[in-house]
């Protein structure tokens, strides 16, 4: 009788501590049914700390400004407008889910094109740890770290 309680204690421990398959967050999903546009182009400044995505509202061909597109472990960034007397930045990088809403950023490359007052450059660094939080707009990403 003893040894069954001890099989049964050790099989409710082992049970409770071990690790169990971590789903997918339902936010990658989100994030990956398609572009969404931002208030700034994200993760193009290591310095900027907060940015806002959000759907576009407008039904046109063209829709001008910044947007960014993630996939499964990546993400590019895109800036374009109605003339061509801009800066026109791009990034490029992966990411990857480090919590249910965080996210970790890696900047492999940042595209300049245009009239720039900074050059293209490849950190192929991590950017950091951001947050992603519901807001009534979209979505704010927030820097954690």
């Amino acid at each position: 009788m003893k040894s069954a309680l001890f099989l049964i204690l050790v099989f409710l421990s082992s049970s409770i501590y071990s690790q169990s398959e971590l789903k997918e967050p339902k936010l990658k999903e989100i994030l990956t049914a398609s572009t969404w546009k931002s208030d700034k182009n994200l993760f193009s400044d290591e310095g900027i700390d907060r940015y806002s995505i959000f759907k576009d509202a407008k039904d046109e061909f063209y829709s001008w400004g910044n947007s960014v597109t993630f996939t499964d472990s990546k993400f590019n960034t895109n800036y374009s407008a109605p003339c061509g007397n801009d800066c026109f930045t791009s990034v490029n990088g992966t990411y990857k889910f480090v919590g249910s809403n965080k996210i970790k950023v890696f900047v492999n490359d940042i595209s300049r094109s245009g009239f720039c007052q900074d050059k293209s450059e490849s950190p192929k660094k991590s950017f950091g740890i951001f947050q992603i939080n519901k807001t009534d707009e979209g979505y704010e990403i927030v820097k954690v770290d």
